[in-house]
């Protein structure tokens, strides 16, 4: 309900009409304290409640697509978590539902709607940099607090499970940065992958003596042809000690370069070519009232922007698009390019298997 707190009541303010979950205790805590009307623990009772008109799909890749795409034929309107689908068929089969309905979707990229990534997006695209040669994009951590997942003992949750999760690292976080490759960069064309499972098992529950197997990757890296011409690595891990949230990119061109770090959210280093004494690096706040997105939030304040506020912002516009019936892109991520970044996923998988480069061809 941040929404209204931010931006008033023009043109929609959103009620939290239902909520579901596998567990009935805690779906029922959540109802209370946020004041859902109900509460369900079976999503097709959700999906066909008429009082529903927007599902926002945060379950783990598995349930993806069947609530969306029945969520899309009963007229309702989605935004679904990353990636779109464990495989590129199951998030072609969401792109294609909501091709065939009136139902507005969105992936949900979140990180596109920072001010230093929308900042990022403009010199790009008003060729401050001048003609793009390469981009470097990481995002590694170690998942949750402590040690996370670099600790053998860490519980065989769904994230390690292939046939919930897809694949491992590079669909939780890769999604990431793929999807910020493409949004900068434009449409990749090849791709060739490697992956690795450093730890192969796993115990099934804490404190259990049995183990099941991992099936899915820690590791995985990349590398892009895109369209332009211009080439890029992508690095994806869940083993990366010391590393907190660490989303990293860097993009070179003929006149300039621009590199971030979402561990330091608000930033964005630029560097403009000028010939001077003094030319270099500059490290650009990007929290002012005249920087994209800031204009509603606490404005040249250490912390104005944080991770809450990306949400906010993606959900505003996703609300922008249902109330107006206008199109979700290309800001937004659309169906289309939770599609399109589940194929490189997979594509990404396959050169791994074949050690061979892997064309991207997307049937949209």
């Amino acid at each position: 309900m941040n929404i209204p707190l931010f931006f008033g009541r023009d043109p929609a303010v959103p009620k939290l009409s239902a909520i579901c979950g596998r567990n009935s205790k805690k779906v029922s805590e959540v109802e209370k304290t946020f004041g859902f009307r109900a509460a369900y623990s079976d999503w097709r009772k959700l999906i066909v409640d008429p009082k529903v008109q927007i599902v926002d799909n945060c379950g783990p890749p598995s349930i993806h697509a069947a609530p969306c795409v029945e969520a899309m034929e009963a007229g309702k309107s989605i935004v679904c978590e990353k990636p779109l689908g464990r495989t590129a068929e199951e998030a072609y089969e969401i792109y294609s539902a909501a091709s065939k309905s009136k139902s507005i979707g969105m992936t949900g990229f979140c990180v596109r709607f920072a001010p230093a990534i929308s900042l990022a997006k403009t010199l790009i695209d008003s060729e401050k940099l001048g003609k793009i040669f390469n981009m470097r994009c990481s995002y590694v951590n170690v998942e949750t607090g402590g040690i996370g997942f670099l600790d053998p003992l860490h519980p065989l949750d769904w994230h390690f499970d292939s046939t919930i999760a897809g694949h491992g690292a590079i669909a939780d976080l890769g999604s990431h940065a793929l999807d910020m490759v493409s949004y900068l960069l434009g449409d990749v064309t090849e791709v060739c992958g490697a992956s690795q499972t450093f730890v192969t098992e796993r115990p099934l529950y804490e404190g259990s003596n049995k183990k099941g197997k991992v099936t899915v990757d820690d590791v995985t890296v990349a590398a892009l042809k895109l369209r332009s011409g211009a080439l890029a690595v992508v690095d994806s891990s869940w083993m990366a000690a010391g590393r907190k949230d660490f989303f990293y990119f860097e993009v070179n061109g003929s006149e300039g370069s621009i590199r971030f770090n979402f561990e330091r959210l608000d930033e964005l280093e630029v560097y403009i070519r000028d010939g001077s004494a003094v030319e270099g690096f500059r490290n650009v706040v990007v929290t002012a009232k005249n920087h994209p997105n800031m204009e509603k939030f606490w404005v040249d304040q250490g912390g104005g922007f944080s991770w809450n506020h990306l949400f906010v912002l993606e959900l505003k516009h996703f609300l922008d698009c249902v109330a107006k019936g206008s199109e979700v892109g290309p800001v937004g991520p659309t169906l289309r390019d939770g599609y399109i970044n589940s194929l490189l996923i997979d594509s990404i998988v396959e050169s791994n298997k074949t050690g061979r480069w892997v064309p991207v061809q997307p049937k949209v």
